[in-house]
């Protein structure tokens, strides 16, 4: 155990990077019994990038470590967290803890390591060509040890059936002392043994006396992996909305000329709604059940934090938004393929029309020509076949008939055109 209080800061980047040189979350702590689970599913959980000591950390107010672990992690979609693992001095109070905490949440791009800026820090280390960026999303697992231990250990003696002040002032960093707004998990607080609660961006565990010997280190490292995997979630649910609003606008302000347009304006939000869709399934729903670590302790205390920073909710919003967006694309599709198979109809129309034409066209020269080959007593050496003063009772009797057929033929096509006014409406609205 910590002399210490420990805390793991983790934050969500908005940078997404492919990086081949990693290696298996299982091996950046010791899990314990809870390594089997960890390396079943060694394939969906995220992978460290680096894990680096840090000589020293700063920050906009004193924070009091003793020591520091930087580590960044990469998700199997790309999606990047960063987690700093310190742990302060004992005789740190609960109000320095407070303030340690607001300071590197709420002034977090103030940090830096050796006086660099902590991004640009952590960029130098990472072997690629990518800057990176905090995204909206942090929590803070703190593991009270030292002064603060003493404190809550203290609470949960004078106040066994509520949680410690101490414990609500850490969640809230300083601000507020109640309870008010926080998840105390029932299977997982006993008065006197174990502590835990969760705020929105702040959990608190702890444990004492007996309890400590099954506590221990790899409980502790386990509880690290599901506030990892949750601000990862996080940070892809908010990435999806901000996507699929992008795909919406993308739809809606699109200038379409011709049936290929509007092809390829479907086949990209196509591919755009199939990814976010696999983003949704392998960095949210792949981190929110109890099959990735099926251990009581572990699940009542991811299901706690999911509910604290409202998760499921987030979730379920999210894919009605894509179900939504599915719904568009479907409906401009519905739209492609009616403007193309009418496009496909008039194309039939006109092939027909132009066979039909030349057919009929090539019938009166034809009996012209078997008229003035076959003839010979009708047709005369002295006059040129193109005489029409003498030949005009032939071509009449040849083209009178085609070119009837033909008026007749308009005014039929006009007159049916006349009879289905609906139809006539239904293309001009169209």
């Amino acid at each position: 155990m910590h002399a210490g209080t420990r805390i793991v800061l983790v934050y969500g980047l908005t940078t997404r990077a492919s990086l081949p040189d990693t290696s298996p979350l299982s091996s950046l702590y010791d899990y314990g019994r809870f390594t089997a689970h960890l390396e079943a599913s060694e394939s969906l959980l995220p992978r460290v990038v680096f894990d680096y000591p840090v000589g020293d950390l700063a920050g906009a107010e004193p924070l009091g470590l003793t020591s520091v672990r930087a580590i960044l992690t990469v998700t199997p979609r790309g999606d990047l967290t960063l987690m700093l693992d310190v742990e302060m001095v004992p005789e740190a109070t609960t109000e320095f803890v407070a303030r340690m905490l607001a300071a590197t949440c709420f002034r977090r791009g103030e940090m830096t390591v050796d006086g660099t800026p902590l991004l640009d820090w952590a960029s130098a280390q990472v072997d690629a060509d990518c800057a990176l960026e905090f995204g909206r999303d942090v929590h803070q697992m703190v593991f009270p040890g030292g002064a603060l231990l003493d404190q809550l250990y203290a609470d949960q003696i004078s106040h066994p059936d509520r949680l410690s002040p101490a414990a609500a002032q850490v969640i809230y960093r300083g601000t507020r002392q109640i309870a008010s707004g926080i998840r105390i998990p029932g299977g997982l607080n006993n008065p006197g043994q174990t502590v835990l609660a969760h705020g929105r961006g702040v959990s608190v565990a702890a444990g004492w006396g007996a309890e400590v010997e099954t506590w221990g280190d790899e409980l502790e490292n386990t509880y690290v992996v599901g506030v990892l995997v949750l601000v990862a979630a996080l940070e892809v649910v908010q990435r999806v909305r901000r996507a699929a609003f992008a795909s919406l606008t993308t739809n809606s302000d699109a200038m379409l000329e011709s049936t290929e347009d509007a092809r390829t304006l479907v086949s990209r939000l196509s591919s755009e709604l199939n990814e976010m869709q696999l983003d949704l399934s392998f960095g949210v729903e792949a981190y929110i059940d109890s099959v990735l670590i099926p251990e009581f302790v572990v699940e009542g205390f991811q299901s706690s934090l999911r509910d604290a920073v409202g998760l499921d909710h987030g979730l379920a919003n999210t894919s009605r938004m894509l179900e939504r967006l599915q719904a568009v694309i479907e409906t401009r599709l519905s739209t492609l393929e009616a403007a193309a198979g009418e496009q496909q109809e008039r194309s039939a129309r006109l092939m027909s029309g132009l066979f039909g034409a030349g057919s009929l066209m090539a019938l009166p020269p034809a009996l012209l020509l078997a008229f003035f080959g076959l003839n010979g007593q009708e047709v005369s050496e002295q006059w040129s076949i193109f005489d029409f003063g003498h030949y005009w009772l032939a071509y009449l009797v040849v083209w009178v008939p085609f070119l009837a057929l033909a008026v007749v033929g308009v005014v039929l096509q006009r007159r049916i055109r006349a009879s289905s006014p609906q139809l006539t409406r239904s293309r001009r609205r169209r």
